[in-house]
């Protein structure tokens, strides 16, 4: 067994890292502080379960297109001279629907993800309205080869695609390359300065808040409330369980 930090080898009964101090399962020691490494910024859902959302809903469309040609078949030879047209009010209109009421798709309920907007919330109606008629835009589909798994009708609509099992909280904090939060070492070094500076941990929970801030605020890309309260927790939390 070796260390993932510094590669020591390690005995196998070892909790920690005797040469760097590293716990196994993920906790950095150090004389002074304690910081949890185990957190990862949420990620958008993959660009292979969006393939594959895309797969089962064309499908899905295709089933449509076959039901309606048996209820109405007279209706559905009209429209099929206007194929082109069909097929773009057919795919609004299966969006539309499954995306405003379940906020999701027949696809998306076979990778268990959901569409929600950047609060992380049940999209509103107008929205989906916006996020459908985007998917028309010519070779939107092409707009997932990029380094991101997010198109042009997520983009536009300001809307994700993301795991069911995501909170509110968790599509906060996605990221797309960006840090959103401190880095371990600047979490550390906030708490150095704590500790330093106030070894008797003799704040009160106010005037704590309000140094962990006033820090937090010194790294320029924290810029959202709920970054700052998000760093703010890590570090009060890590500074009052300090031995």
């Amino acid at each position: 067994m070796f260390c993932q930090k510094c590669g020591n080898q390690l005995p196998e009964i070892a909790k920690f890292c005797n040469k760097c101090g590293t716990s196994v399962n993920g906790v950095i020691l150090d004389k002074k502080i304690q910081i949890d490494t185990t957190t990862k910024n949420p990620i958008p859902a993959s660009g292979g379960k969006r393939f594959l959302n895309y797969l089962i809903d064309i499908f899905a469309i295709f089933i449509l297109y076959q039901i309606f040609s048996i209820i109405a078949p007279e209706t559905y030879k009209f429209f099929f001279q206007h194929s082109f047209l069909f097929g773009y009010l057919t795919t609004i209109i299966y969006y539309l629907i499954c995306e405003s009421i379940w906020q999701k798709t027949l696809g998306k309920i076979v990778t268990k993800t959901k569409v929600v907007d950047k609060n992380g919330d049940a999209p509103e109606f107008i929205t989906i309205v916006g996020r459908s008629l985007a998917r028309c835009i010519p070779l939107e589909p092409l707009s997932f080869l990029g380094d991101l798994p997010v198109g042009w009708h997520d983009s536009l609509s300001k809307t994700y695609v993301v795991s069911n099992k995501y909170t509110a909280d968790d599509v906060k904090r996605i990221s797309f390359g960006k840090s959103v939060t401190l880095s371990t070492k600047e979490e550390k070094d906030i708490l150095e300065y704590l500790i330093s500076t106030f070894p008797k941990k003799n704040l009160n929970n106010t005037e704590l808040d309000e140094i962990i801030i006033k820090k937090i605020k010194e790294v320029n890309y924290l810029n959202e409330d709920w970054q700052i309260h998000y760093a703010q927790n890590r570090i009060n939390s890590a500074f009052r369980n300090q031995k």
